[in-house]
């Protein structure tokens, strides 16, 4: 955490999200929450993913938008730069499973209540296009992008490398 701290730090990165956009570091400050959202991805005509079940540890699967799915709220931090997302359900929040390519994503707050104040639980979004569609990535895990798995594995929601030209890599209703 320090380190990532310290780097964006010296090397002064600038932030860009939703056209607002952010120089220096970025610290967690008092987040504004949006609640009760669906989490959509553009892949599949846009259903809305969710935690198969409220357990901690639950994996993130694609389902139909039907009043089930908009339990997910936005946290973000005080210069909306970056933001978790918790689950109205468990009150876990999106974090990898571990910090690499191709690990599942899981809704957690760990045994002790805690995880979700760790660094990767916070996410950026980038944004793709003029249709409001992003790209969410996490830096704690070297920018790894949230990857809906369609192969044939189905492990639902996982991290990847980003590639623009995936629909499975963009999502969109984070209000």
């Amino acid at each position: 955490m320090t380190g990532i701290k310290t780097m964006r730090r010296a090397l002064g990165v600038v932030i860009g999200t939703a056209g607002l956009a952010l120089a220096g570091t970025v610290t967690a400050g008092p987040a504004q929450a949006y609640g009760g959202v669906n989490l959509h991805m553009v892949y599949g005509n846009g259903p809305c993913l969710r935690p198969d079940s409220n357990a901690l540890g639950s994996l993130v699967h694609a389902n139909y938008c039907d009043g089930n799915s908009n339990g997910w709220v936005v946290l973000w931090n005080s210069y909306h730069s970056e933001f978790r997302l918790e689950w109205l359900g468990n009150g876990g929040c999106l974090i990898p499973n571990h910090d690499a390519k191709g690990e599942p994503v899981v809704v957690t707050n760990g045994s002790n209540g805690t995880v979700c104040d760790r660094p990767d639980a916070w996410w950026f979004i980038q944004l793709l296009n003029d249709n409001g569609t992003w790209n969410i990535a996490n830096a704690s895990n070297g920018w790894l992008s949230l990857d809906y798995d369609i192969s044939s594995n189905h492990r639902g929601l996982q991290t990847w490398d980003e590639i623009d030209s995936n629909t499975n890599q963009q999502f969109y209703g984070l209000g």
